[in-house]
């Protein structure tokens, strides 16, 4: 499946995969000013069973995105206050 910039997609899944997940990842940004993919966000797991204690039938998996090589004026300031620290800023 193939998403694109600002991209919300869904799958839907007939049945019960207990002992399956599905794996999203980004691969390729079209913007060269923001194709490195964000720290530890590069991809992320979701559970494809009805037997997990979730009593709704939505999953949703964390936030996938790519960073800009050079951050916005006050970005630094945000992140402090959010308690999220680049490895380099």
């Amino acid at each position: 499946m193939k998403a694109y910039f600002d991209s919300e997609f869904t799958i839907e899944v007939v049945g019960d995969h207990e002992n399956e997940l599905c794996d999203v990842a980004v691969v390729h940004s079209p913007r060269e000013d923001c194709n490195e993919p964000g720290l530890s966000f590069d991809s992320a797991r979701v559970v494809c069973s009805k037997n997990v204690g979730i009593p709704n039938s939505t999953r949703y998996a964390n936030p996938l995105f790519f960073v800009k090589e050079e951050a916005l004026p006050g970005c630094k300031d945000v992140l402090d206050e959010l308690g999220l620290f680049p490895l380099e800023f």
